[in-house]
């Protein structure tokens, strides 16, 4: 995931949805890298208002993880205390 060629390690897409004046910027930032090596995938959301929302996403294209015990992700918020919901 950290070779900023625009999909994932599987060969699947990144797509966003908003609703609500949410709006979602998305790309790769070689500034922060995990390990120093490659890009991180930077996401800023600016939800304005109350009941706005703005997700991003990405095919896995049908990747079978059933058998792997653990799924880790490496996330930094910009402020510190930033609590995702990963779905």
């Amino acid at each position: 995931f950290n070779d900023s060629v625009g999909e994932n390690g599987v060969g699947g897409s990144y797509y966003e949805s908003m609703g609500g004046d949410a709006t979602v910027q998305r790309g790769y930032d070689s500034a922060n890298a995990r390990g120093g090596i490659g890009a991180a995938y930077r996401i800023n959301y600016n939800i304005a208002r109350s009941g706005a929302w703005a997700a991003v996403g990405t095919d896995l294209r049908g990747v079978n993880a059933s058998s792997t015990q653990f799924l880790s992700f490496y996330i930094k918020g910009a402020n510190g205390g930033e609590r995702p919901n990963i779905y």
